[in-house]
């Protein structure tokens, strides 16, 4: 069973969507993050049997408000802080159909619009044209 390291999979919230992508048997994935010191973290995943894997999660800039700074890892070296994040976040991702998946983006981005959000463009652009352009383009 794969487990997160740094060294293998990268630092940061790209290394543990590497990780979960190594871990599901992914073909691809992408994420994005919206806002600027803090904001939504998104992320889209494509298995090789088709499902699709979204994960949502929040960011920020210090230790108090990003999952991942609070660990206090070194940039080098994971700890088991960061191990139990990443397969916490691997627990979190949300497999479904192609189909299905895209008819929630569009009811993610509904609800967005009800204030939810404070980049409504950024929110917007993800779940209307990116992530269906990325599942779309993998059928």
């Amino acid at each position: 069973m794969s487990q997160y390291s740094i060294k293998k999979h990268g630092y940061g919230y790209r290394g543990i969507y590497n990780f979960i992508s190594e871990k599901n048997g992914c073909v691809k994935h992408t994420s994005v993050e919206i806002g600027d010191y803090q904001g939504d973290a998104i992320a889209c995943f494509i298995r090789k049997d088709g499902m699709v894997g979204m994960l949502d999660h929040c960011y920020g800039s210090c230790s108090g408000c990003d999952a991942y700074q609070s660990c206090d890892a070194d940039y080098d070296q994971e700890n088991e802080e960061l191990i139990e994040l990443a397969n916490k976040y691997e627990g979190r991702v949300r497999w479904d159909t192609a189909e299905n998946t895209l008819k929630r983006c569009e009811e993610i981005w509904l609800e967005g619009q009800a204030g939810y959000h404070l980049d409504k463009q950024g929110f917007e652009k993800w779940y209307r044209i990116t992530a269906p352009s990325f599942i779309n383009n993998t059928k």
